[in-house]
């Protein structure tokens, strides 16, 4: 879930809590006790609700952080997790850089518009940094799990699927998709 969503409905809980200990003091000087303890406990529910939603922010900062320490070459960080994963061990491959993420024209159902891709090229005319990634991207995590994994290899993956034959207009770059 996105931060500012996460951050939204930690203030909604707090309002809440703040509601419910203001309705529990007014029944507790009206001695109305069954919606007092209703409302001391919906106090206590919001309170552990808070708490989760500290635990999610932090996880979600963190996720965020990670995302801002790899190189994406000015396009917009991504922070999908299991993304994050596939793309450091893609760029451990020297003379390779994200090409495009978020941006850029690609087909309208593309991975890209969902956040969950990314591209890579290098500077060798032979692509060779990209069959590199490509095939250590595979050795590392197996064909189940992509979503697309295309590039200059005469192989690729489509929904975990891996087929002998190469991708059409991919031999220039890699092209790398987790669902």
């Amino acid at each position: 879930m996105k931060l500012s969503r996460l951050e939204d409905r930690r203030k909604a809980r707090v309002r809440s809590r703040k509601r419910h200990y203001a309705k529990y003091v007014y029944h507790r000087k009206h001695d109305n006790p069954r919606r007092r303890d209703y409302n001391l406990r919906k106090f206590r529910a919001d309170k552990k609700a808070i708490r989760k939603l500290d635990r999610l922010i932090a996880a979600e900062k963190q996720r965020i952080a990670d995302a801002r320490r790899i190189d994406w070459n000015g396009y917009p960080p991504l922070t999908h997790k299991p993304l994050l994963a596939a793309v450091r061990v893609a760029l451990t491959v020297d003379g390779l850089y994200v090409s495009s993420t978020n941006g850029g024209s690609h087909s309208p159902t593309s991975w890209h518009y969902k956040d969950r891709a990314v591209d890579f090229g290098s500077n060798e005319s032979d692509e060779s940094p990209e069959k590199r990634a490509q095939q250590r991207l595979l050795e590392r995590f197996g064909a189940s799990y992509f979503a697309e994994l295309f590039g200059p290899c005469d192989w690729h993956i489509k929904n975990g699927v891996l087929y002998h034959y190469p991708f059409p207009d991919h031999d220039d770059h890699l092209h790398l998709a987790v669902a």
